[in-house]
């Protein structure tokens, strides 16, 4: 998927064999996101009480947090005792927009 956003000037998201999405990578993800993702390994995050403004999701061997307000996630996290040490910011991706879109992973 990372490929298709640097190499695609258009693409279209199919799910069983229908078009639900269409366009440029950059206006596909601006359309559907307006918040960046924080990413912990799950062994740093001891499930604190965060507030509902923040979505936490449990993956594998990570948690991702996700918010509109990096600094206050920060602050909250913080606040909460979790370690920063190996937290990583990224901005939603191609593949994120397909599972949201689709609620399925990555079929091959």
């Amino acid at each position: 998927m990372e490929e298709a956003y640097h190499l695609c000037d258009m693409i279209a998201i199919i799910d069983h064999g229908r078009i639900i999405a269409q366009g440029t990578p950059r206006a596909l993800l601006a359309a559907h996101f307006d918040d960046v993702v924080l990413q912990l390994p799950q062994a740093d995050f001891h499930d604190p009480s965060l507030p509902s403004w923040l979505t936490v999701i449990h993956c594998r061997d990570t948690v991702e947090i996700l918010t509109r307000d990096v600094n206050a996630a920060i602050r909250e996290l913080l606040a909460q005792n979790v370690s920063l040490a190996r937290l990583q910011i990224r901005p939603r991706t191609l593949e994120d927009l397909f599972l949201e879109l689709t609620g399925q992973e990555l079929r091959a």
